[in-house]
């Protein structure tokens, strides 16, 4: 991702993370800017209780940005970017989604480490 991100010079404007330990370290790693750590982007997998919250949260994270220049780089689990883009990533996949001009999220891409 950092290569990919530096053949492209993609502005970036945030890096926000779960805050497990292996989503931070994944962040860290991806050199592309400070990591913060956003509690909405913790696993649904195994506690449904705030699941609904926190897509609605990062959906909100999402929309709020969409006149921003510059893209959030978010680092999340499975449950949670399936839930929120219907797709089923691979490990080290990266879910690629925007606003539309309906006020729509819409995945645009995915991209393969």
């Amino acid at each position: 991702m950092e290569d990919f991100n530096r053949d492209r010079r993609i502005p970036i404007n945030q890096v926000l993370s779960s805050q497990y330990c292996r989503c931070l370290d994944t962040a860290k790693l991806l050199n592309l800017g400070a990591v913060q750590p956003y509690p909405m982007l913790n696993s649904i997998f195994e506690d449904r209780t705030t699941a609904t919250q926190q897509n609605q949260e990062v959906r909100q994270q999402i929309f709020n940005h969409r006149n921003t220049s510059g893209v959030i780089v978010m680092v999340s689990h499975f449950a949670n970017i399936g839930e929120i883009s219907g797709i089923s990533p691979q490990s080290g996949e990266a879910v690629v989604m925007r606003i539309n001009q309906q006020g729509d999220l819409e995945v645009v891409g995915q991209i393969q480490d």
